[in-house]
């Protein structure tokens, strides 16, 4: 099922035109399809709304297939992408240059499978090992 973004988003940076509700629909592999680059078809028109500012549709692209994100990008220059799979399911954050924009904008890496098992039940020190855990995304995000 598609997430919604709720109450009137705006493009990055709080720029360009104001949108009702949005949506985030799966594509390629997320959507179970295997992943196949040509299976994304003409999802590109539907994201292409807005002006010059992200809008309301994005997509959600498995980060264990960064082709598909690519050839996504090239597709949809103005839409979100919601990108799991970074981190425990083996994506890497240095393969998915092209889901951002030059502003570094344009995607969300959800990574809390990847902070939640950074950590053993009972660890006293848990905290501290989320905290190590995220920095480090941040970094590789940084060197991307």
């Amino acid at each position: 099922s598609a997430g919604f973004l709720e109450g009137g988003a705006r493009g990055a940076g709080g720029e360009g035109e104001e949108f009702g509700d949005g949506a985030l629909g799966p594509v390629g592999a997320a959507a179970g399809s295997g992943g196949e680059v040509g299976e994304v078809g003409k999802v590109g028109e539907v994201g292409e709304i807005g002006d010059g500012a992200l809008g309301p549709v994005g997509a959600v692209i498995g980060a264990t297939h960064p082709e598909i994100v690519r050839a996504l990008r090239e597709r949809m220059p103005r839409s979100w992408f919601l990108l799991p799979g970074v981190g425990a399911q083996g994506g890497k954050v240095a393969d998915l240059g092209p889901a951002f924009l030059p502003d570094g904008t344009g995607a969300l890496l959800p990574v809390s499978r990847g902070l939640g098992a950074c950590f053993e039940p009972g660890d006293e020190d848990w905290e501290a090992k989320v905290v190590a855990q995220a920095r480090a995304l941040v970094e590789e995000y940084r060197g991307r």
